[in-house]
């Protein structure tokens, strides 16, 4: 199972600059929450935290609601932060905080043909966008192991498409360019001026990141200054493609249109064309010419874990009046062992997101109620006479409706 960290990115803007800073991180993977200075931002890559992140030159101190680094527990009881934790942090208060809840350190259950760690990782780039055309082309010979030795799912001779999309953009010389996937379901070769350079996976949770560089000097292989052309081959037939496309449901209504008096054939070509359109649609470009905040930035790591009793984080629920969901929080509560002859004990997740179950804080479970899988069953054995059951619910949801389940 994937585990979870924490991350600290704190800086001082420029003060010479005015503008809104563009922050991208193009090598993060996988399902990250995002707080600035305090405020919660969302799921990064989704619609209410959507990357880049945009940023203004905001010089107010962010320590005075700076997210406690531990559990959900984003501020103590009454609001407040804890003081003498925070001490030393408020004598040097940076002018912006972002907070980053990161699932790391492995694949989600439900995408376990990811082949690349989860986490945080690399630069954070301040990045411009970039316009790019892209045309639907009849697919060049390529051979996709040139581009990487091992593709999960892949053997030699695999059907290639031979459709493909043609990405065409301008390079100005400086910087790498992104290329922005959320949430975009694609595997392919990828040509950068008709040389194979790599190989995408592109069916992450929320997305991935190409990031291309310049050529070194003397070299072919990479950016060139001005016009540039990026190919996608899918490593899927045209078949496959179709089957993606009516999955996703993605454009039905314009094949139809499209389809109307042709052979099966030439149907699946459209079908095939208008999926990879619709795939390429989805895909933003920037352009970074620079590394983010790289001057004045600090990184920190907390370790993800359950909040104790020394942080007084704990609120009884019936205290709180409106329990929205959105950020992540932990819940907990003792049972004594139910007096059952025999059959397992079950856990029923009902109305919670997904996240993990702890019994006397270890982890005996992961549950995701989008996917049905709500029940965990508790280790009978090792319970003692009384139990604390604990709750990490990634999207704070209340566990109200939360039972224990018995098999007689």
């Amino acid at each position: 199972a994937a585990g979870w960290g924490w991350y600290k990115l704190s800086w001082t803007p420029d003060s010479k600059s005015s503008a809104p800073q563009s922050v991208h991180f193009p090598q993060a993977m996988g399902y990250m929450q995002a707080w600035l200075n305090g405020k919660y931002l969302g799921v990064l890559n989704e619609k209410s935290a959507a990357l880049p992140l945009e940023i203004a030159p905001n010089k107010s101190s962010a320590a005075k609601n700076m997210p406690v680094l531990v559990g959900a527990a984003s501020q103590s009881k009454g609001g407040k932060s804890n003081s003498k934790l925070n001490a030393k942090a408020n004598q040097k208060s940076p002018a912006h905080t972002l907070t980053l809840l990161a699932r790391q350190g492995g694949t989600s259950a439900n995408f376990a043909h990811q082949h690349r760690a989860v986490g945080v990782f690399g630069n954070a780039l301040a990045v411009t966008p970039l316009k790019a055309k892209i045309t639907v082309i009849h697919s060049p010979a390529v051979d996709p192991f040139k581009a990487s030795a091992f593709i999960p799912g892949v053997a030699p001779g695999h059907h290639m498409s031979t459709r493909a999309a043609q990405i065409s953009f301008t390079y100005s010389g400086n910087g790498a360019i992104t290329i922005d996937a959320p949430a975009t379901s694609l595997r392919a070769a990828v040509l950068l001026n008709g040389a194979v350079i790599d190989f995408i996976d592109w069916r992450g949770e929320l997305g991935d990141a190409l990031v291309l560089q310049a050529a070194p000097k003397g070299s072919k292989i990479g950016l060139q200054n001005g016009a540039n052309e990026l190919v996608l081959v899918p490593v899927a037939s045209e078949h496959e493609l179709v089957a993606q496309a009516d999955e996703s449901k993605i454009a039905t209504t314009q094949v139809a249109k499209k389809n109307s008096g042709k052979s099966d054939s030439t149907t699946i070509i459209v079908h095939a064309n208008t999926f990879i359109e619709n795939v390429c649609k989805q895909l933003r470009f920037y352009q970074s010419a620079r590394a983010a905040l790289s001057n004045n930035a600090t990184w920190s790591f907390a370790r993800w874990e359950m909040p104790g009793k020394m942080l007084d984080a704990w609120q009884p629920l019936k205290s709180i009046k409106s329990l929205k969901p959105g950020e992540p929080r932990w819940f907990t509560t003792t049972f004594d062992k139910p007096d059952v002859s025999s059959g397992p004990i079950s856990i029923v997740c009902a109305g919670l997101s997904h996240g993990h179950v702890l019994l006397n804080g270890k982890i005996v479970g992961n549950y995701n109620t989008l996917h049905d899988r709500a029940r965990i069953e508790l280790p009978t054995e090792a319970m003692p006479a009384t139990n604390t059951l604990s709750i990490f619910d990634v999207q704070g949801c209340s566990p109200t409706s939360v039972k224990l389940s018995f098999a007689q």
